[in-house]
């Protein structure tokens, strides 16, 4: 079948100043391309009526697993198969067609932030929350001056990576329905890992909180075992809110004390920064957030560490925006020296 007519292809479009060489660091594209796959197997999954906390099988893994295809110009589009593209496997043509129809009506909902057309799409909360955090985890770190599309086989923009923060907010806030269940982030001290059944457990608040694991992560859950770490997944509260357990853990990262940035992008142009910027970063259980605080005066807090990152970008963006690139006339004193020290610590790169 010819790429325009199949309906199992899909596009991952890479835009921005970070894709201009006609090229994508390693770690972007794996980044990307893993989360499509963990949405495509809880698609199938929930297509075959399968409980979100069982292992996908090898079955389910030759079925409906990703094949990437030759990039094309125009930014970094690559082109994405759904299911067996040597047709290795035999597939039930339906149910690949369902997962495929679905696929693309779970990700117009999410691109355009519609609630209910997701509800409709995924009326199961677990695996909505679930389906959500990968589409979140899909878009590049801000660093790279890159967004993440996904368009279908005609080339049709189904997400758009440029806007769709706005849109993720929209439906990661909690419905009526999903009241006990949130797409969230814990920090606790790593005690135990069971790798046959994919779970491990958290000490949090003084209880052990168990919470079962996709196997992306057993490498990180290793890494940091034993040792505090933060996990996302989809949290479970009782009544009074005290965390049951967590589901579908797709991130695992360390608590470290320090961040360090090298290389970051404004209005799509990158900039090295010499020295690396560098900033300290504290957690503090009780209040389960981070805050950091460094160069040029920043200082942020966020629940996670990935969202602190986000916003020390979001704080330079507007730094650079509003003083390096301002008239110096219009400054003050104090202002100009934070422009002159902008300007001498952050440097285009050619």
């Amino acid at each position: 079948m010819s790429r325009e007519l199949d309906a199992r292809l899909q596009w991952l479009h890479f835009e921005g100043g970070g894709t201009l060489a006609r090229s994508l660091p390693a770690g972007v594209l794996i980044r990307s391309v893993r989360q499509l796959q963990r949405i495509v197997y809880l698609l199938a999954r929930f297509e075959q009526g399968a409980d979100i906390r069982s292992a996908a099988g090898r079955d389910l893994e030759d079925r409906y697993g990703i094949t990437c295809m030759v990039p094309e110009l125009g930014g970094f589009a690559l082109p994405v198969q759904i299911g067996d593209v040597a047709e290795r496997v035999d597939h039930d043509e339906f149910e690949l067609s369902s997962v495929c129809e679905r696929f693309q009506a779970v990700t117009r909902a999410v691109g355009s932030g519609h609630r209910e057309s997701l509800d409709k799409a995924i009326p199961d909360s677990e695996y909505r929350l679930a389906i959500i955090a990968a589409y979140k985890a899909m878009q590049p770190p801000t660093r790279h001056g890159v967004v993440c599309s996904i368009e279908n086989q005609q080339r049709e923009k189904l997400l758009d990576g440029t806007d769709i923060k706005q849109a993720l907010k929209r439906l990661s806030t909690p419905s009526d329905e999903d009241v006990g269940l949130t797409s969230n982030y814990v920090t606790g001290e790593l005690i135990r890992i069971d790798f046959a059944k994919q779970n491990c457990w958290l000490k949090y608040n003084g209880q052990n909180i168990r919470a079962a694991y996709n196997i992306e992560v057993q490498s990180k859950l290793l890494e940091h075992s034993p040792g505090l770490v933060q996990v996302h997944g989809v949290v479970h509260y009782d009544k009074r809110r005290n965390i049951r357990h967590i589901t579908d853990v797709d991130e695992v990262h360390g608590v470290e004390s320090s961040l360090e940035i090298k290389r970051l992008h404004f209005d799509n142009m990158p900039y090295r920064a010499t020295p690396p910027l560098r900033f300290n970063v504290r957690f503090d259980p009780q209040a389960q957030l981070y805050d950091l605080a460094g160069d040029f005066n920043i200082s942020a807090f966020a629940e996670s560490r990935a969202e602190l990152e986000a916003d020390l970008h979001e704080e330079l963006d507007v730094l650079w925006h509003e003083y390096a690139e301002e008239d110096p006339a219009r400054l003050s004193k104090d202002a100009r020296r934070l422009q002159a020290e902008l300007k001498r610590r952050l440097v285009p790169v050619s």
